[in-house]
């Protein structure tokens, strides 16, 4: 009599199921909330500036123009500093915002941006980069615009606000 067959039948069916259940690809984190300030609010403001492709610095008043560049990457981006009337170290961490008018808000959190004295008693930071990288530029020209950025002091959280209107700004050639 042939075992055979009956054999491979046996093992057959004890080798399906009841095997190892195939990995789950584990669940997504949720993104971290905004750390709070640690400290508390600074009485005076900072003013916001910003700069251009040459790296020149220019004020924005409220009201005035929010010139967004093209980098030679074909990148929409502002370059934002804080002008500060307390001592900053160097470096500090930026925190900023754009927020354009019928478009989610742009937060980028910077944990070192240099900083210095700027004269007569303040201090100002470079430049910090906001992209705008899901807006086409069409879709930004002529509307308004808040931006936001705060900054620690050795005692408080220095912020600066102002509502500008953006503009179609320069273009920055590449290396």
């Amino acid at each position: 009599m042939r075992r055979t067959p009956l054999l491979a039948l046996l093992l057959l069916v004890l080798g399906c199921g009841g095997g190892a259940e195939p990995e789950k690809e584990p669940e997504p984190e949720p993104e971290p909330e905004p750390e709070p300030d640690p400290l508390e609010p600074c009485g005076p403001v900072g003013t916001l500036f910003g700069l251009d492709a040459e790296d020149v610095r220019y004020e924005l008043p409220p009201g005035g123009e929010l010139p967004v560049t093209l980098g030679f990457q074909g990148f929409l981006f502002v370059s934002l500093g804080v002008q500060s009337p307390l001592p900053l170290t160097d470096p500090v961490p930026v925190t900023a915002r754009v927020q354009v008018e019928g478009a989610s808000p742009i937060d980028v959190r910077y944990p070192a941006i240099g900083s210095g004295a700027s004269g007569e008693g303040a201090w100002a930071t470079e430049g910090a980069l906001v992209f705008f990288n899901d807006q086409p530029l069409a879709e930004l020209v002529g509307k308004r615009a808040v931006v936001t950025a705060s900054v620690p002091t050795a005692d408080c959280t220095l912020h600066a606000e102002v509502e500008l209107v953006v503009v179609d700004g320069d273009f920055m050639e590449g290396p």
